[in-house]
């Protein structure tokens, strides 16, 4: 049987709480869906050491090409991030996290420069090349205030 759970003005949070094996759909002022399982256990965003089994796919967060300036790479928006260098850009982090960005040179790939990273000389991985479609894997994470990068090649 259908439900809703109204809003009051001034008030920060509600509780529902749901007994037995239901799916629940919850729609939010910001039209974003949350589709709770039917089975199994949720995961949490605060609890350390959770198991995940099965999986999953992500769809890498796409952006777009730079072919100037600075790319500061949010290393908590997405695990999986790809860029298209098209001239020479310098390449920055911000926020703590990982994440791996794949680099795929276009026609006028140009030198890239890596700007806020606390590495050891030699210890970065593979040279970046400017060849048209060359694809380089550079792994970044970083504390929020060092941060660390390795590179490799993918040809």
């Amino acid at each position: 049987m259908p439900f809703s759970l109204g809003s009051r003005t001034g008030r920060k949070r509600s509780t529902l709480n749901v007994i037995g094996r239901y799916l629940l759909n919850l729609r939010f002022t910001a039209n974003t869906d949350i589709v709770f399982p039917t089975t199994g256990t949720l995961l949490s965003s605060s609890i350390a050491d959770q198991v995940i089994t099965g999986g999953g796919n992500i769809t890498p967060l796409d952006l777009g090409t730079k072919s100037s300036g600075t790319l500061t790479v949010d290393l908590g928006a997405c695990p999986f991030q790809k860029v298209t260098g098209n001239g020479a850009f310098t390449l920055a982090c911000s926020n703590g996290g990982s994440t791996i960005l794949k680099l795929t040179n276009g026609a006028s790939a140009g030198a890239v420069t890596f700007s806020g990273f606390t590495m050891k000389s030699g210890s970065t991985g593979d040279a970046l090349t400017t060849t048209n479609t060359n694809v380089f894997w550079i792994m970044l994470w970083g504390d929020g205030s060092v941060y660390g990068y390795c590179v490799l090649a993918g040809q």
